[in-house]
């Protein structure tokens, strides 16, 4: 614990700049009820906090090379918000990156090193072992040489294979357009491919538009009569404009529920919060609150009314490329035609760097968090059958000391192949922690006995297995708008849906030989989240109408007829072709491949460095192959811009991944000494970086996962276009992965997501993560899940010995911040430990406006961590919630600041007979204002409002810790001991 003076009067003179802080002052009794998120954050502490973010994340991605220092700072800032929310002097707001926007259009921010590569290999200079590609040269005519070099990667590919281990394939400036994945194998084993002398090289996976002939396009346009908002009768004295019959907001920052709730209490309390801009009604009595910069005007409801502070406008739209600069996006917005060739993937579109979608509806930009949602049509069930339960015929034993052939007690249950053959595994009882019982003591966790299903509704996963026995809607009846609007094509309409509680996304292709009259049956689809919500389904928008070509940097393909129709957000197509601004439609799924023939005959010794890659494209909807991977809620496409499978000792490094169409960089079963590193990735419509293993069921002991992999030191930023569920790391099946020193920041849901236990031993440290959960709900800015029991191998070689609880985790270092900075989140804590995990020590970490959550699982340690101002207008949102009961876990030496006073809560219930029944809570320093203190009822005696109860009641917790008031710990102080546990003292 670290403990500081400061007198009252300074105290207070911090307070003065925070209204909320000081309502907190002057109430008494129990802690107040917190109105806004988070609760308290002075100025004085906020904006200092936010440069510290800046300061660290240059300080970690900074270095090697990198000269686009600038680039980089530009963007954190913005994500930070710092221009807007904290300017100085020398804060100006960057008209070309507004709140919520991508920066297509924009420089590259990534620095290719003109150095030698990891592993040795020059980068430039000719040599014997020299294989040169250039946008000038000749596969045919070509030698590789330096003065006459080959024109493909692929042919350069042959020659290096001749040369063998050693080889160098370097790449000279200019965009390859590839149309077949590089796919590099065991017999490239020992090449390195690098963009020669750092020079700017681009490696696209799409189809170049060029020599495009435009029209303006008018025919066949359909009117479509909006309905106008209509003002209020019965609410009018707000000093707000109110309409009839327009849903404003998709998730709103706050929700009132009452049968006493009208649309006039609803207005009222919208116009007395100053952090509420708009308000939408929902009969019966539910009044939800939102801001400007997360509302939109999705389809008019006779149930609805909404209300906000100024006129709503349209939502500005993405940058542009350099020349011309994009404007805002207007309803109405000129739209051309051009004859392109035919039967081309156009699941979406780059006009320069800056992507481009199918026309929609509502409109909306899916760079924009929640932005052009609606409630059009009803969802209805999907008619299959019932999905069927594989057998437990695996059980798994732990034995003393006498051994194997000892008494033996029961530990968990699982599934293997073949399923008619029973299998029995036994591992010492030493591996498993001493205060847990048989299956764990709780519901979920490595000691558990799960099933697993199988056919019915989960056909929609490949293979049609998963641990949730789980549906999803089979289609929508009675879509106004597709009537109203004389929808045609129905065979290339989508639905992207968010899922009922906010836990991810699906999208849908519709059955376009059923659809008719309002009524869209599905044919594909609903395999990108592994939940399912039965026949329910949450906000969402319809794409593939070229009806619905409206609006600015929307577009239809006609892929029979060869037409392109296309809104430029300029207001009228580009002069030139051939050059930076002109329009590709991605092609491939992947772009670079390394795989081996299988984990005995790895690729090996691979180098990739220095290269842009663009144009994959998206695999969200609604053909590709979705997995729902281990237990966690998530399911995956296996599959990456860059793809990784049976590889060993792989560079991939100094690269930029821009705006790839599903996920960046995915390393799928058997990977060993993979380095990441270096690298900027971002804007993907999925995951940025994936690690997923293979197993058979239960059995995890082929050595068919990633493991001893580091991904280090890269930008890692914007991400989940398409897919809702995705994060800037994912994890599932793995062992002893590295993530560290990497800066993370936008993204609809956690900014890490580790989705099982595993075989455990990876390390997360010296991150710094923000802006997460943007879109979705329910989650923190680290997740984490263990929900399945595996049987591994100890040294992941040998046949034994066997083991089964995960090694332990590290958490360490990080600095993360749950809030957002660019609009609202649904974030819940920095570190969300969820169903059944397992086996972490979080230590040491600087956690900011967020907490730290345990639920059942075993052997969870949170020590030393510095958690400021935690709580939020969430009961859910404190520091420290230990939701179901696990075993052998603790909350120790942390220090912890609270306005409210609220430290405990979202508690489980105890047995507090049972010294092992609870987690131990004991040696934190503990600061409030006023000294307030609320154990949020975690003492099973009610909520209890003194701390001396809380130490001597029931549980007996925290006995020799310390609560001071908040005028011990002032904000300098705080900083200071943040700066300290980062490294940057």
């Amino acid at each position: 614990p670290i403990y500081f003076n400061l007198t009252l009067e300074t105290m207070l003179g911090y307070l003065l700049v925070v209204p909320a802080a000081i309502a907190l002052l002057s109430d008494s009794g129990s802690p107040p009820t917190c109105t806004t998120d988070p609760c308290y954050a002075p100025k004085d502490f906020d904006c200092p906090m936010r440069r510290l973010a800046l300061q660290y994340a240059m300080q970690t991605v900074s270095g090697a090379g990198r000269a686009n220092v600038t680039e980089i700072a530009d963007t954190v800032s913005t994500g930070l918000n710092l221009a807007v929310d904290c300017p100085t002097t020398t804060d100006q707001p960057a008209p070309h990156l507004p709140r919520h926007h991508s920066r297509a259009g924009h420089p590259p921010l990534h620095t290719r090193p003109s150095g030698a590569t990891r592993r040795g290999h020059p980068s430039g200079g000719a040599g014997a072992n020299q294989i040169y590609v250039a946008t000038d040269g000749s596969d045919t005519a070509g030698t590789g040489s330096i003065s006459a070099p080959f024109a493909t990667l692929h042919r350069a590919q042959l020659d290096a294979r001749a040369l063998g281990s050693g080889s160098v394939v370097a790449v000279r400036a200019g965009t390859y357009y590839l149309t077949e994945p590089l796919t590099l194998t065991e017999l490239d084993s020992g090449t390195s491919y690098t963009a020669f002398n750092g020079e700017a090289v681009v490696l696209s996976g799409g189809t170049l538009l060029a020599g495009l002939s435009w029209k303006p396009h008018t025919a066949g346009r359909p009117t479509v009569a909006a309905t106008a908002p209509t003002l209020a009768t019965d609410a009018t004295t707000c000093n707000m404009t109110i309409y009839e019959h327009t849903a404003c907001t998709r998730d709103p920052y706050r929700k009132m529920t009452s049968p006493n709730v009208t649309v006039a209490v609803c207005c009222e309390s919208c116009s007395a919060d100053t952090q509420c801009d708009t308000f939408t009604f929902h009969p019966p009595a539910t009044c939800m609150f939102s801001t400007l910069a997360n509302s939109h005007n999705p389809a008019p409801s006779p149930s609805v009314t909404c209300g906000a502070k100024r006129p709503l406008s349209p939502s500005p739209g993405p940058p542009g490329p350099p020349a011309p600069p994009p404007g805002p996006p207007t309803p109405g917005a000129a739209v051309f035609v051009a004859a392109v060739p035919t039967n081309l993937h156009a699941d979406e579109m780059f006009f320069g760097r800056a992507r481009q979608w199918q026309a929609r509806y509502p409109n909306g930009d899916p760079n924009i968090p929640n932005d052009g949602y609606g409630e059009d049509g009803t969802a209805t069930t999907r008619d299959t059958p019932a999905a069927t339960a594989l057998p437990l015929n695996v059980g798994v034993t732990c034995y003393g000391d006498a051994g194997p052939t000892g008494p033996l007690r029961r530990v968990a249950q699982g599934t293997m192949e073949p399923f008619t053959q029973i299998f029995n595994f036994s591992v010492p009882c030493s591996t498993i922690p001493p205060t847990s019982t048989d299956a764990g003591g709780s519901h979920y966790g490595p000691l558990y006995s799960p099933q697993t299903w199988t056919g019915g509704a989960l056909d929609r996963f490949e293979p049609p297995m998963s641990y949730w026995n789980s549906e999803v809607p089979g289609g929508l009846t009675n879509v106004e708008r597709a009537v109203s609007a004389k929808w045609t094509r129905p065979e290339l309409w989508k639905v992207h849906a968010y899922h009922p509680e906010s836990w991810g996304n699906w999208g849908f292709a519709v059955d376009g030989t059923l659809a008719k009259d309002g009524d869209l049956p599905f044919r594909a689809g609903g395999n990108q989240e592994a939940r399912g919500g039965g026949a329910k389904m949450g906000a969402r928008y319809f794409e593939g109408m070229l009806e619905e070509l409206d609006d600015a940097n929307e577009f239809f393909y006609d892929a029979t007829a060869g037409q392109l129709y296309w809104a430029p957000a300029s207001g009228s197509p580009p002069s030139t072709t051939g050059t930076a601004e002109s329009l590709v439609l991605p092609q491939l799924n992947r772009l670079v491949v390394v795989a081996g023939s299988s984990s005995a005959q790895p690729a090996t010794d691979i180098s990739i460095t220095g290269f842009t890659m663009r144009h994959t494209r998206p695999t969200f909807c609604c053909d590709a192959p979705y997995e729902s991977v281990s237990g966690g809620d998530w399911s995956i496409h296996r599959g990456a811009m860059v793809f990784l499978e049976n590889a060993s000792n792989i560079e991939i490094g100094h690269n930029e991944l821009d705006s790839p169409g599903g996920n960046a960089v995915f390393l799928s079963g058997h990977n060993s000494q993979v380095e990441v590193h270096h690298n900027e990735i971002h804007h993907a419509g999925d995951s940025l970086i994936a690690a997923v293993g293979r197993t058979r069921f239960m059995d995890g002991r082929d050595p068919t996962h990633p493991t001893n992999c580091s991904i280090h030191h890269n930008y890692l930023h914007h991400w989940g276009v398409w897919g809702k569920q995705t994060s800037a790391y994912f994890g599932a099946m793995t062992r002893n992965i590295h993530v560290t020193n990497n800066v993370i920041h936008d993204g609809p849901r956690a900014g890490i997501n580790q989705n099982d236990g595993f075989a455990g031993g990876s390390e997360f440290a010296h991150n710094l993560v923000f802006n997460t959960v943007l879109d979705t709900g329910d989650h923190g800015n680290f997740n984490s899940w263990d929900r399945k029991p595996w049987v591994w191998l100890a040294d992941g070689v040998t046949a034994a010995p066997e083991r089964m609880v995960p090694n332990q985790h590290t958490i360490h270092h990080n600095f993360m911040v749950r809030t957002a900075f660019i609009g609202p989140s649904k974030n819940l804590y920095c570190l969300d430990h969820d169903d059944g995990s397992s086996m972490y020590n979080d230590t040491s970490n600087v956690l900011v406006y967020g907490g730290i959550k345990f639920r059942e699982g075993l052997s969870k340690h949170a020590s030393d961590n510095l958690i400021v101002y935690a709580n939020g207008d969430d009961t859910r949102q404190v520091p420290f919630a230990d939701q179901v009961m696990g075993t052998n876990n603790s909350f120790l030496r942390n220090t912890v600041l609270t306005g409210t006073g609220e430290f405990y809560g979202s508690c489980a219930k105890y047995n507090a007979a049972d010294p092992d029944d609870h987690v131990d809570i004991n040696f934190n320093a503990l600061f409030s204002l006023d000294k307030r203190f609320s154990d949020g009822g975690c003492a099973g005696k009610g909520t209890l409002t003194s701390f001396t109860l809380w130490q001597t009641a029931g549980l007996g917790q925290d006995q020799q810790s310390t609560l001071q008031d908040l005028t011990a710990m002032p904000d300098s102080a705080v900083l200071a001991a943040a700066k300290k546990l980062l490294g940057m003292d």
